[in-house]
């Protein structure tokens, strides 16, 4: 395991996957509530402002590399990590591995099927209940979002 380092949710003692207990927690926490929200922008602003962050960990060499941020593209790595129910990749497959599983199959699965929904259309149902129509989605350096604002015209045109 030269060059790799575990995902969020394990360590590794002896070349074999063990799970910390503090990130399984963070993993378990991140697939319920995407199953009770539906929607991974969501999840990311209740993460962000929880001060999670991805895995730290510590270089062959001894450096340290923090954890950033949590943004989506995390968010959608962790929920199609087959490692979480116990499993490894080997080529193209998946095979039942050693380490124990930090969620089980039922909450897997339930996940799975928000994801085959179309994002889009679970994009617009969060959007549909704000009427800007890129809150929520765009935000500035300090990792805070950016607050819509408008004009009004003479002529009654709304910018």
């Amino acid at each position: 395991m030269d060059g790799w380092h575990p995902p969020l949710g394990y360590d590794v003692e002896n070349r074999r996957l063990v799970p910390n207990e503090r990130e399984a927690k963070i993993i378990r926490h991140i697939f319920q509530r995407f199953v009770e929200l539906g929607s991974s922008t969501m999840l990311v602003k209740e993460l962000r402002l929880d001060g999670v962050t991805s895995k730290s960990w510590v270089t062959q060499d001894g450096k340290v590399r923090e954890g950033r941020s949590i943004d989506k593209s995390l968010i959608y790595k962790v929920l199609n990590n087959r490692t979480y129910l116990g499993e490894l990749r080997h080529k193209e497959q998946w095979y039942q591995a050693e380490h124990p599983p930090i969620i089980g199959r039922d909450l897997w699965d339930k996940v799975q099927v928000i994801l085959a929904s179309n994002g889009r259309v679970r994009g617009n149902t969060t959007r549909a209940t704000v009427p800007y129509l890129l809150k929520g989605i765009v935000f500035g350096n300090d990792g805070r979002a950016l607050s819509p604002w408008f004009t009004t015209k003479k002529n009654g045109r709304r910018y």
